[in-house]
């Protein structure tokens, strides 16, 4: 299948800015948003072993570089099934662990399908890590510490993105979310 890769970054930028941006779920993406310091990457192979290299190198790039200082690594091949994401997002934090590079670099993970365990399937919760395609996030830990410093009480950011949710509730966030995949541009 070919894929439109002009069609898949526009949903994802639109996604960060009609979702996490507008609703403030990371309190970290609106200033990179807005200087325009976020790297979308298209990952187009669907194996493993190459999305991981593909996240790897992408911390090397950061690492080497000043900017950016998140970096959107979009797998729109191969992670369809939320279970075969997790499973890379775990060899990914593994990695990371293995080679020291969790105080640089923190991980975080959307999907169109994701579930957070021991929640109802049809919790609006879900939402907060929900994006129009599978995505591996790369944020500079550096960056993180800086926001969070003016940040009071940095543990109810979750807390309170699960309320926003529910109360947006799930059946209106899941037509937003099938209307940003449907944006072909």
């Amino acid at each position: 299948m070919t894929l439109d890769h002009k069609a898949i970054l526009s949903q994802c930028q639109y996604w960060v800015e009609q979702v996490i941006i507008k609703w403030s779920i990371c309190p970290f993406a609106k200033k990179v948003w807005q200087t325009d310091d976020i790297d979308y990457q298209i990952v187009e192979s669907a194996d493993m072993e190459d999305q991981v290299l593909a996240v790897m190198g992408q911390i090397q790039l950061m690492k080497a570089q000043n900017s950016p200082d998140t970096a959107l690594l979009i797998l729109p091949n191969g992670c369809e099934a939320f279970n075969d994401y997790l499973l890379l997002v775990d060899i990914c934090n593994e990695l990371l662990e293995q080679q020291d590079e969790l105080s640089f670099v923190q991980l975080a993970s959307f999907h169109p399908d994701y579930l957070f365990a021991e929640e109802p399937e049809q919790s609006a919760s879900h939402f907060t890590n929900r994006a129009p395609w599978p995505i591996i996030h790369l944020i500079r830990q550096a960056s993180i510490a800086k926001v969070l410093e003016q940040f009071p009480e940095p543990e109810s950011i979750p807390v309170r993105n699960i309320e926003l949710m529910q109360q947006i509730g799930y059946d209106e966030l899941a037509r937003q979310l099938k209307a940003i995949q449907q944006l072909t541009d």
